[in-house]
């Protein structure tokens, strides 16, 4: 089941549990890369308490959401969430709100905020191309439980910085240097996939990249995608090991769900 209020194409909920199989021996830190929804986050609070998380996205939409949600001011998180979940529900699910929210004129942190919950959780797969019209009557109702159900159970468990993954050494690793056995989870855009991430052009260079900066931070870390002969190419390229997670069969694709790794994982680390 779902815990955020963020639709993602490839939200990656009901695949945690088998990609934990994977996760390295005794982590204390659990580093959220491409945290987009946040799910990944959630569910290590979850079923791993004591586990602290840190967050990251430069995706300029999902990080003006969690900074309001996760303002480490809690007068200030308190005011704005407040407003928030005021204009939600005051909001009907209508044609005249969505070319609102499409047209993205907003000015307000709180009206980016909703216009960006709007689209993702009405709209066609996340995006904002087409309003959903069979949307379930309690679409508003289950959006501000879900929002009101963060701040109870994960708005102090979280730490999110507004970051590019370039940046992975800077920014986070300040706030993470007391830390130790910190792991970097990377969830990405995959390659040659529609994705409703800001970003539409992550392609064969920004992967190598990301590769090769969690490579330089000396850190463990794991980055999911589909294996093709290309992805397996860069990998191996980088001597990372290709860890085969699930498979999902369509009419017309069958996609193999991997997650790369500098180490070599034990499986079933944990016990759920």
């Amino acid at each position: 089941m779902n815990t955020s209020p963020l639709r993602t194409l490839r939200n990656k909920a009901k695949l945690m549990p088998l990609l934990v199989n994977y996760f390295p021996n005794g982590i204390s830190v659990f580093i959220d890369m491409f945290a987009r929804s946040l799910e990944c986050s959630f569910y290590m609070i979850k079923h791993f308490p004591k586990i602290k998380v840190f967050a990251s996205d430069n995706d300029s939409n999902v990080s003006n959401l969690w900074n309001l949600i996760f303002n480490e001011n809690i007068q200030q998180r308190n005011k704005d969430v407040s407003q928030l979940l005021e204009l939600i529900e005051c909001t009907g699910i209508n044609q005249n709100v969505w070319e609102l929210c499409k047209e993205n004129k907003f000015e307000t942190n709180i009206y980016k905020a909703f216009s960006f919950l709007y689209l993702s959780n009405f709209g066609y797969m996340g995006k904002p191309e087409t309003l959903l019209h069979d949307t379930q009557d309690n679409g508003i109702e289950i959006l501000i439980k879900s929002i009101k159900d963060i701040l109870k159970f994960y708005a102090d468990k979280i730490t999110f910085i507004h970051s590019d993954f370039i940046d992975i050494s800077l920014p986070m690793r300040d706030r993470m240097k007391q830390y130790y056995n910190q792991f970097v989870f990377c969830d990405p855009p995959y390659l040659n996939k529609g994705n409703n991430y800001e970003d539409k052009d992550w392609n064969e260079i920004k992967l190598r990249t990301l590769i090769e900066k969690n490579i330089k931070s000396g850190l463990k870390f794991g980055i999911c995608e589909f294996w093709n002969n290309e992805t397996d190419k860069i990998f191996n390229e980088y001597n990372l090991n290709i860890n085969l997670v699930s498979e999902r069969v369509n009419l017309k694709t069958r996609d193999t769900e991997i997650f790369a790794t500098n180490y070599k994982p034990e499986k079933l680390l944990f016990e759920i």
